[in-house]
């Protein structure tokens, strides 16, 4: 068994990914987003769960000064203050600059590594994807389109941070169109077969809304793939507030299984498909080299068996990011 599970596993090079001081360099542009929000619009309280609208909740823990809490009924995480304008932050240069460590500068790696098998893994859903209508919302880099066009679909992009879209739009061409405006805003006939959103929905002030919007312009076939930090997962049950996919600038809701099911629920959507896959020994190892002396140890370690741990804790649906597919009821 655990010779087949290590067998399957597509391990990530987080070198290529990451880049040297990937923790410090997160803390660094978590502060100067913060810097921005305070400086602009500033934040309001949020005091009610935005998926089941529960009021019960405990303080979980606090990141970089904001509370996370615990909703009782439905188990979601969220911040206890959101930004008043996330465009604060979206439609900053410092943003782009963020984001161009993670993304702009390893897209070749991304798209081989990850785009491609989220495509496969459409493809395994839907089958054949040639013709299909797909929407990415948050579409980044545009790593995952250029995959999903090389496979035959009509792809559309959605894209807030205004220098990512620009970017993203340059390199794509005029084959593509990556809008900045939200999915509610598009004319209701405007309809898809595959609606993406990887890595999105952790930002979403009101992430019900954004599915009731989704399951409208989603044909009556068609699928809906989420990918989403797990909060119920080892990296975050070990790194709580340390960890690198918790920070209040931009990840404001974070699931669990049971708070995307209740979600699903609410919107009329059921779940088709579900697995984990993450990076939670490599999160752990980023947070660790923070301090390579000291940890030096551990850090040895861990990197011998960095893929064949990451492999099972993959397998028993404990690792820090899910992926959900699902379909309307």
């Amino acid at each position: 068994m655990l010779s087949e599970i290590i067998n399957n596993y597509l391990p990530v090079d987080r070198t290529n990914l990451r880049g040297d001081n990937f923790y410090n360099n997160k803390t660094s542009a978590i502060k100067k987003e913060l810097s921005l929000i305070n400086q602009k619009h500033g934040w309001q309280d949020r005091k009610t769960c935005p998926v089941c609208l529960s009021n019960d909740y405990k303080i979980e823990f606090a990141s970089f000064g904001i509370d996370i809490v615990a909703c009782q009924r439905c188990t979601l995480r969220y911040t206890a203050k959101v930004p008043i304008d996330p465009n604060d932050v979206y439609d900053d240069l410092v943003y782009f600059d963020n984001t161009q460590n993670l993304c702009v500068d390893c897209h070749e790696y991304r798209k081989e590594r990850f785009g491609k098998d989220r495509v496969q893994l459409i493809i395994n859903q839907l089958g054949n994807i040639r013709g299909k209508k797909l929407l990415d919302i948050g579409s980044g880099s545009g790593y995952f389109l250029e995959c999903a066009i090389e496979a035959g679909a009509e792809c559309t992009g959605i894209e807030a941070g205004r220098h990512l879209r620009e970017w993203s739009q340059k390199g794509l061409g005029v084959s593509i169109m990556i809008m900045k405006d939200d999915i509610d805003e598009m004319p209701s006939n405007m309809l898809f077969d595959i609606i993406t959103m990887f890595d999105v929905i952790e930002h979403v002030l009101d992430p019900v809304a954004l599915m009731k919007s989704v399951c409208q312009h989603l044909t009556l076939s068609g699928i809906v793939v989420v990918f989403t930090p797990n909060f119920d997962s080892i990296g975050i049950k070990y790194m709580k507030e340390k960890s690198n996919l918790i920070f209040p600038t931009g990840h404001v809701t974070c699931f669990t299984n049971k708070s995307m099911n209740c979600l699903l629920e609410k919107v009329g959507l059921r779940l088709a498909y579900f697995e984990t896959c993450g990076m939670d020994i490599a999160d752990i190892l980023g947070y660790l080299e923070t301090d390579k002396e000291q940890n030096k140890d551990i850090i040895s370690f861990l990197t011998n068996i960095e893929d064949d741990m990451q492999a099972v804790i993959n397998k028993a649906g404990a690792a820090n990011h899910m992926r959900f597919i699902a379909r309307i009821k």
